[in-house]
């Protein structure tokens, strides 16, 4: 079972901070205990190093003093993790084929840097979905042949890439498009979409030990009109998994729905879909009129056995367990553009 929402009891705390000239590319990163932590770089001329800072606010908003990190521009950071006592950035030179992770230590207000040697053939493009679990990091790379799975040791600071592969399946056809941890289980499950042609795809669930090891994948049986577009995973014990996400009606199309399924064994039966306008107060934000204009669309349509379906882009968090339910948490958005022009002296 899962539960939309529930009443969340919260408290509120304002400060004004004020953002130093020479600081861009601001993110507040919360920290649980620690407080907040707001990542900035900054610069001091033109063809000068870049520093890394972490300025910390504790709990009662209060800046304490973390030492700052100098870093190569030229290696750019492309992930982030963070936990309850550390934030890791990863960053990758594709050229050089050059890995490092920065090491912000929030107990100790500390940032090192941690240099990889990476051991393979394997030349990549770019990396994302990165993890730390203890002594060990995991992320997924990819090139245009096909996707891998990235394991780093921390403590020897070496790092591999393994070619992700199924059966009766071209690599390049093979896309990862989300990575969990499961803490009970210790193992990652990275989430697989296998695109057959412009009207066909599959989705996979690959589990992976912390060493590496992959298991065999398990396969989300859609059903014959629905594709799979996001999946968040949550843990029932060791050994069974809910999965939920967004579907669509067509492979490239928008998202239609959500669905709802549970994994046993090793296997996922078919999920259990939700369109959207059949969820409850779905359509609260538009004006009664429009409301009403959609439902009797929805009537016409499903006299003719047919079935109207809204148009939505969603950004889905982890399960969060509750009880012995679990919350989804979604937000639909709709993307905008604009341009900015900048003039640098």
């Amino acid at each position: 079972m899962l539960t939309f929402g529930q009443e969340l009891k919260t408290s509120e705390k304002r400060v004004e901070i004020e953002l130093k000239d020479d600081r861009y590319n601001e993110e507040v990163i919360p920290m649980g205990k620690f407080g907040v932590v707001v990542k900035s770089y900054s610069r001091d001329g033109v063809g000068s190093k870049t520093t890394l800072h972490h300025d910390l606010y504790n709990t009662e908003l209060e800046l304490e003093e973390t030492d700052p990190i100098e870093i190569d521009s030229k290696f750019p950071i492309t992930s982030t993790f963070e936990n309850e006592e550390s934030i890791y950035h990863l960053a990758f030179r594709r050229k050089k084929q050059l890995l490092c992770i920065y090491h912000f230590d929030v107990k100790n207000k500390a940032t090192k840097q941690i240099d990889i040697e990476y051991n393979g053939d394997v030349k990549i493009r770019g990396i994302n979905y990165f993890y730390v679990v203890g002594q060990k990091a995991a992320a997924i790379a990819y090139n245009k042949k096909g996707s891998y799975f990235l394991l780093i040791d921390l403590e020897n600071q070496t790092g591999t890439a393994t070619p992700i592969l199924l059966e009766d399946f071209k690599p390049r056809r093979i896309s990862a498009f989300n990575m969990q941890y499961l803490a009970d289980a210790q193992k990652f499950i990275v989430s697989l979409r296998i695109y057959v042609s412009k009207k066909e795809s599959h989705a996979y669930l690959l589990p992976i030990e912390l060493n590496g090891q992959m298991s065999a994948p398990q396969k989300i049986s859609e059903g014959s009109e629905k594709f799979i577009k996001s999946v968040t995973v949550g843990e029932v014990g060791s050994s069974e998994l809910v999965i939920a996400g967004a579907y669509g009606s067509s492979v490239l199309g928008p998202n239609n729905g959500i669905y709802f399924g549970k994994s046993s064994d090793g296997n996922i039966p078919n999920v259990t879909t939700y369109n959207f306008l059949d969820i409850p107060n779905y359509l609260s934000f538009l004006p009664e009129k429009t409301q009403q204009r959609i439902e009797n669309k929805k009537e016409r349509k499903a006299s003719r056995g047919k079935e109207l379906e809204a148009n939505q882009l969603l950004v889905l968090h982890d399960l969060i367990p509750v009880d012995n339910d679990f919350l989804l948490i979604s937000e639909a958005y709709y993307p905008t553009y604009h341009y900015e022009t900048r003039t640098t002296y």
